[in-house]
């Protein structure tokens, strides 16, 4: 029992009247973080005023499997706005595209130029211990140079097939076959022949990483969403 009667009415009219407050209140606050979060959209501030703030990340979609269709077929793609790419197929098994013109010449430029500033570091290879293991497997890549200056072009591993008899059929080609019948003791020889060291047999490059994510330079971020 609340006694007298007119005190228990005041006080849950003042009980009533902090409930409204406070739902005003929530309220209130609600419409002002979205009025700031959107920005005022009651008056235009102008075309000058709206270019001045960078435009919102573009997102990347899901890539999506081309066919290659047959080799040496092209399809136009617009990468950029101000001009046309082509994808050529180049193969189809593996499948294997090439886009000419996917970089300018001053996009190469300034991605040299980052890479120096950051500096390129050896890439890991295999260390000496796990050499014999290395035996094992063979890594051939066309035009890589080694540090005697000889060049490993398609011409001179077709002379390296003939000298260590890995070609039987000579089309230039080693089929599955051909390549576990080959001698890798063979090719290690015929590389040494040549003066390669030991260390060239394996990967033998520098490299660095440059970042592409928000706050990159623009060309870098450009770059990625293409």
């Amino acid at each position: 029992m609340c006694k007298p009667r007119g005190i228990c009415s005041r006080a849950y009219f003042l009980v009533l009247m902090v409930f409204v407050h406070l739902y005003l209140g929530n309220v209130l606050a609600l419409l002002l973080f979205v009025h700031y979060s959107n920005g005022d959209e009651s008056s235009d501030p102008g075309p000058q005023h709206r270019a001045q703030g960078p435009g919102p990340e573009p997102t990347l979609g899901p890539l999506t499997r081309l066919e290659g269709i047959k080799v040496g077929h092209e399809r136009k793609v617009q990468l950029v706005t101000d001009r046309d790419h082509f994808i050529r197929t180049l193969s189809l098994k593996p499948l294997l595209f090439e886009i000419p013109g996917f970089l300018t010449d001053e996009e190469c430029r300034l991605i040299i130029h980052l890479a120096q500033m950051k500096g390129l570091q050896r890439s890991q290879i295999l260390p000496t211990e796990e050499y014999e293991e290395a035996m094992s497997t063979m890594q051939v890549l066309a035009q890589t140079r080694l540090g005697n200056g000889w060049w490993m072009t398609p011409e001179s591993i077709q002379e390296m097939y003939a000298a260590i008899k890995a070609d039987p059929d000579g089309d230039g080609v080693l089929s599955l076959q051909e390549f576990s019948n080959m001698d890798l003791r063979d090719f290690h020889k015929y590389m040494r022949s040549h003066k390669a060291e030991s260390s060239e047999l394996v990967r033998n490059s520098h490299h660095t990483w440059l970042y592409q994510g928000e706050g990159a330079h623009h060309i870098m971020r450009a770059i990625r969403q293409r």
